[in-house]
């Protein structure tokens, strides 16, 4: 559709007219049910604060018990003065943030007083009225969610109104009109648009709808760029782009802006517009307009694509055009089918498709369908290779390997099958998946029936009962991709969302090591790793599941590549000696004495390192338990025997060493009595940086095709719930992709929201502390809890923990310090040491608050 001046401006005007000054309403702004379930929960200190405010006695004593008999009613009183995020002042004196309520007589007295000192007295006056001040306090704490709110209200609203359009157009025109899945779009619009709708059975529209809170910049790019763009990018598909616009970030574009959208996409309207029946009627007129192209276009496009069809290519002197004429037709139909993938001549007298063969492979197939050729035909579009035929008899399928992939696994099963994708195929196509590539967690079957209707129904519900995902790709799509400049796997992974139970395709790893299609954030420490093998080992030092082991195993890779023999060793039940040496044995294939003592080292080292001049480099993973063997063990009356044999092997070159482990290496590195005292260079790591944390969950997730919404905020939430630890990141990531795996394919994306409803959880909790703490002592644990208040010197640590447990020294203090800095818990003040996590005190919560934890270490202590 191409409009004139006039009508531009007409359509520009009545849009302005009805773009809403905003989308919010009264149940938006303010949620009732949540002050009254408010109201309910905080009943007994509020009728107790009342009590107090009616008689006057609004005081220091009576605040400081009421902050230790209701410890949470002290972010209600902070609130009350708009200082939730604690205040420090000038005489040193500190008043805790919101969500730090004190936890003892001495600091709830010291709060108490500050917050009569800020004004808390003025504003619980005799005469105020508590139940209404903590009305507004709840209406205050609720703000950040209403834009949730709002968002999930209008995709309810813009349901309603495409299935309601549905039905109308259907009516109307007498088709048959069907949401589908967008990866039925053309990838570049699949993250675009928000609804596809097919008729009769062809994808005809993309409908992509924005909601604008403010005007700028972005915004006018993508009203002026990127829609426009995106509906070029479908009318070369014959796909029209209808776009739903409003909010009062629209009200402000300007009217250069609105002239380049409504020229490239006349198709644009308001929420009411559409709600009113311009979207209906809009759909249905596209429908029922008469087609009138060009009949030599239409033929010459004909003539083109059928040699395409039967021969694979086209040449200029087929067209009955003079030839000029007829290179320009094959030069314009290319530019007008540019998600084909074609190949035109340098003079432009030949039209070929870039993949003939593969294209002519596919048809042949399809005309008569052999399992064989098929499968050939789908490795070679995937550019994989093919590493076995497990010779299953009545079952053509082979073995192929693949380059890393964030989703599809480096070596999966193909099989191939002219029947119908029947549930008892998909069992028997996984069983063969099953046992002939056990580590993959997909397979392919290829089909000569298209899946659609009811029979994608079957393929959906059977996965949730296959051991192996199988995915079911006909000969038909098999021949689009061949013919497309889409990547083949991106437009697998899209059926995957269609097809398939996305919890056993999850990207992100919960428990075990990390892969290199999900390794992110460890650049800096493997560089410095790799540098410094070159002349001294390394001890990499950190927490639970803070990724040693995967750093180890990815350096392995690195290692080989640089000519350097590296030797990996999981020590995890490496206990003694003889278990080293058994170990060695078993992983490195060396022969080993019967009765292996340290000294046996050298002759480890010696025979690895023969027929080959390059350096040699032993990973010793999870190295803990041997170093406790090794303390309490002489050799010959030489102490610590085994770590000395290595630092003697690494000073003279003979090989290097990285060591990982947790409490016990790293004591033994801060020991000046131990052999590992200026030995090792120490690695420690810890929390990721926010830019490689957020790449850790938003990478994975859009490689398995799932679009987040309002991503800044998305990325936010994840940062603050993890402190930037890559097992929690992990742990959300796989959590969230089960919450998208219960919702309907036509929409596959997750939001902020599906961030708190997965750290809500007494789940998440626990994950969290158990990561972080790992195996802190108590004492360690007491010591981060006390850091909730603020930066402590070693002298006050040594003061407060006095206080608690009658006793306390300085020396302890400081090796819980340390043990606390390795896990990421505690990190250096300029006045001693501060905590270093924003989420601790929430996790906290769910084991009744850090006064808790002090009573659980007190019991601890004294039994």
């Amino acid at each position: 559709m191409v409009l004139s001046d006039l009508e531009i401006q007409s359509r520009i005007t009545s849009f302005k007219a009805s773009v809403a000054a905003d989308l919010y309403t009264s149940r938006d702004l303010i949620d009732l049910n949540e002050v009254d379930t408010a109201l309910t929960s905080y009943s007994f200190e509020l009728a107790a604060l009342q009590q107090r405010v009616a008689n006057d006695e609004i005081n220091v004593g009576f605040l400081t018990e009421l902050l230790i008999s209701y410890p949470r009613i002290y972010g209600v009183l902070t609130s009350f003065l708009s200082v939730n995020s604690g205040v420090e002042l000038e005489d040193g004196r500190k008043l805790p943030s919101s969500v730090s309520p004190p936890k003892d007589v001495l600091s709830a007295r010291s709060a108490a007083t500050i917050l009569l000192e800020l004004g808390l007295g003025v504003v619980l006056r005799p005469t105020a009225d508590v139940l209404s001040l903590f009305v507004m306090h709840v209406i205050a704490a609720d703000v950040p969610k209403r834009r949730f709110r709002l968002e999930a209200r209008l995709q309810s609203r813009m349901d309603h109104l495409i299935l309601a359009t549905i039905s109308e157009v259907g009516k109307r025109t007498g088709r048959l009109i069907e949401l589908v899945a967008k990866s039925a779009l053309p990838s570049a619009a699949r993250r675009i648009a928000d609804y596809a709708l097919s008729v009769d059975g062809r994808v005809a529209f993309g409908i992509a709808t924005t909601f604008q809170a403010y005007s700028g910049g972005r915004q006018a790019r993508e009203f002026s760029v990127l829609y426009p763009n995106i509906a070029s990018t479908l009318r070369t598909s014959d796909v029209l782009l209808v776009l739903i616009a409003d909010g009062p970030g629209v009200r402000g574009l300007s009217e250069r802006v609105l002239r380049e959208l409504f020229k490239a996409v006349p198709q644009t309207m308001t929420i009411s517009q559409a709600e009113a029946g311009t979207l209906a009627e809009t759909i249905a007129e596209e429908i029922l307009a008469p087609r009138l192209p060009n009949i030599d276009e239409a033929g010459i496009s004909t003539l083109i694509n059928r040699a395409l069809e039967e021969g694979g290519e086209a040449h200029s002197g087929m067209l009955p055009l003079q030839p000029e004429s007829a290179r320009m037709a094959l030069a314009n139909f290319t530019i007008k089918n540019r998600h084909l993938a074609l190949r035109l001549s340098s003079n432009a007298s030949t039209l070929e498709w870039a993949n003939t063969t593969l294209v002519k492979k596919f048809r042949e197939v399809k005309r008569q369908f052999d399992p064989s050729s098929a499968i050939n035909g789908f490795v070679e579009l995937l550019g994989a290779s093919e590493i076995k035929d497990p010779g299953i008899l009545n079952f053509w399928s082979r073995i192929i390997a693949l380059e890393e992939d964030p989703v599809f696994p480096q070596k999966f099963l193909v099989a191939a099958s002219a029947s119908r994708p029947e549930p008892s195929i998909l069992r028997e196509t996984a069983r063969h998946a099953l046992q002939n590539a056990p580590d993959s967690r997909v397979a392919i079957l290829i089909t000569l029936e298209t899946v659609s209707g009811k029979a994608l129904q079957e393929v959906r519900d059977v996965q949730a009962f296959l051991p192996v995902t199988v995915v079911v790709v006909d000969v038909n799509l098999c021949l689009q991709m061949a013919e497309s400049r889409e990547v083949p796997r991106d437009r697998l992974r899209s059926l995957m969302l269609e097809q398939t139970d996305l919890t056993k395709l999850s990207p992100f790893v919960v428990r075990g090591v990390t892969p290199s299609r999900v390794f992110f954030g460890r650049e800096v420490e493997e560089a410095t790793l790799l540098s410094t093998l070159a002349t001294n080992s390394v001890a990499l030092l950190g927490g639970r599941r803070i990724g040693k082991t995967s750093l180890m195993r990815h350096s392995f890779g690195r290692l080989k590549a640089a000519n350097i023999r590296p030797f990996f060793g999981d020590c995890q039940v490496v206990r003694t000696w003889a278990d080293f040496g058994q170990m060695a044995a078993r992983e490195w294939g060396v022969n080993v004495v019967e009765n292996f003592r340290p000294n046996n080292l050298f002759d480890i080292v010696a025979q690895l390192g023969e027929g080959s001049n390059s350096p040699i480099v032993l990973l010793l993973d999870e190295i803990d338990q041997l170093l406790d063997w090794d303390k309490s063990h002489n050799d010959n009356e030489v102490p610590e025997a085994f770590f000395r044999a290595c630092r003697a092997i690494s000073q003279q070159g003979l090989a290097q060493f990285v060591f990982s482990g947790e409490r016990t290496i790293a004591n033994r590195l801060w020991d000046p009595s131990s052999p590992h005292w200026n030995f090792c260079r120490p690695l420690m790591l810890q929390q990721l940086r926010e830019s490689e944390a957020h790449s850790l969950i938003t990478e994975p997730l859009e490689a398995l095709g799932i679009r987040i919404e309002g991503e800044s905020e998305f990325l936010q939430a994840a940062w603050e719930t993890t402190d930037g630890h890559p097992e929690l990141m992990q742990f959300i990531g796989d959590k969230i992709v089960s919450l998208v795996n219960e919702r309907d394919r036509n929409e596959v994306h997750t939001t902020p929201e599906d961030i708190l409803a997965v750290t809500g959880q007494y789940e998440y909790a626990e994950q969290y502390l158990e990561t972080y703490w790992g195996q802190a002592t108590p004492l360690e644990r007491i010591v981060s809890v006390i850091l909730i208040d603020g930066a402590k010197s070693i002298e006050q640590l040594v003061q407060q923990i006095k206080l608690i447990t009658g006793k306390s020294e300085a020396n302890q203090i400081q090796s819980a310090l340390r043990m606390l800095e390795l896990y990421g818990i505690a990190r250096q003040h300029n006045a001693g040491y501060e905590l270093r996590l924003a989420w601790f005190v929430t996790a906290l919560g769910w084991y009744g608050g850090p006064s808790m934890i002090v009573n659980r270490y007190l019991e601890e202590v004294m039994l």
